[in-house]
């Protein structure tokens, strides 16, 4: 339990699961019922495409000449590919959701994961043509997906996610964890980039103390998974500190915290890495140690310019003078 911060309850299901141990649980309602049923069964058909879109990937000819090659351009090895789950979409128009809907999944759920869309009142596949990017809950499992374009078009976003449903709630993650929870726990230490080709770029590099926001704003529910495995946050973002306030911009001050005992406690606008401490220094700035802590791993990783760190359980200490 403590190894994979797991809560207990958490903890007990997986040791079951794992053993195949029935749980006798209290007597849900019949809408409690559906609810659970229903999520069992968009986890069964992400895990489905996530299967199909890493053997088109691999196993295709367009899979291999457009998605493989965009992967290793980015100098992405087959290790670290595999690793991640990577996949990819082929460009037609309903390959996919023919190939689901023949092996009985339901349209009306492949439609709520946000695989399938309807146009013109057919079912198509909604990440044609695209490399795709299995997003993971802490346990493995996966709840959705982020797909990128691999072309230049002024109509389609460059990339598109899972809508929210019933197990993927965009605040509550952090793309990553998963492969990351381990070093996050051992290094005391958590990275935060970007996107999705940062952490895997890291991972590769060695350094897999890394999740990423992916574009979102920091949540209290993101904050609060990082604290089950540390205190310890450093933002990795590339550019100015624009990128930094935007990730930082959903943290008002009114957020709130579950303390180690379960309790709600008030989240303060200090303790959630304050916008205002982020602008990184100058070239030859002397820069006070407690302004800026650099890891080993950081230092592998200085393509990353703006930087931030900060304890989460530590109010920020006050600014010192710099020159």
């Amino acid at each position: 339990m403590e190894h994979e911060k797991y809560s207990y309850v958490e903890a007990l299901r997986w040791l079951a699961q794992r053993y195949g141990v029935e749980i006798e649980e209290k007597e849900v309602s019949p809408e409690v019922k559906a609810q659970q049923q229903l999520a069992d069964s968009l986890f069964i058909i992400n895990n489905f495409a996530r299967d199909y879109f890493v053997n088109t990937l691999f196993n295709t000819e367009e899979g291999q000449s457009v998605g493989l090659s965009y992967f290793e351009e980015r100098g992405f090895s087959e290790e670290i590919i595999r690793k991640f789950q990577l996949g990819y979409c082929l460009n037609e128009r309903d390959a996919f959701v023919r190939t689901a809907v023949a092996k009985g999944y339901n349209q009306e759920y492949l439609q709520k994961t946000g695989l399938v869309t309807i146009r013109n009142e057919q079912p198509v596949d909604n990440y044609r043509g695209r490399v795709i990017f299995p997003i993971h809950n802490q346990s493995g499992k996966v709840l959705g997906f982020g797909a990128r374009i691999l072309v230049k078009s002024d109509r389609a976003p460059k990339y598109i996610n899972s809508p929210e449903n019933d197990i993927y709630v965009k605040s509550k993650v952090l793309y990553g964890t998963y492969f990351a929870r381990h070093a996050i726990d051992r290094l005391n230490e958590c990275l935060l980039v970007e996107g999705y080709t940062d952490v895997i770029s890291l991972h590769q590099a060695g350094i897999e103390n890394v999740v990423a926001s992916s574009g979102t704003s920091l949540t209290t529910d993101q904050l609060r998974l990082i604290k089950k495995f540390t205190n310890n946050l450093t933002i990795l973002y590339d550019g100015d500190n624009a990128g930094i306030k935007a990730a930082l911009r959903g943290l008002d001050g009114e957020g709130q915290v579950e303390d180690d005992r379960g309790h709600h406690q008030p989240l303060e606008v200090e303790d959630q890495l304050a916008a205002e401490d982020m602008v990184p220094p100058l070239p030859n700035e002397r820069v006070p140690p407690q302004r800026h802590k650099h890891v080993e791993a950081e230092d592998r990783g200085r393509q990353h310019q703006g930087q931030h760190h900060q304890r989460l359980d530590q109010p920020l200490a006050p600014e010192l003078p710099v020159g």
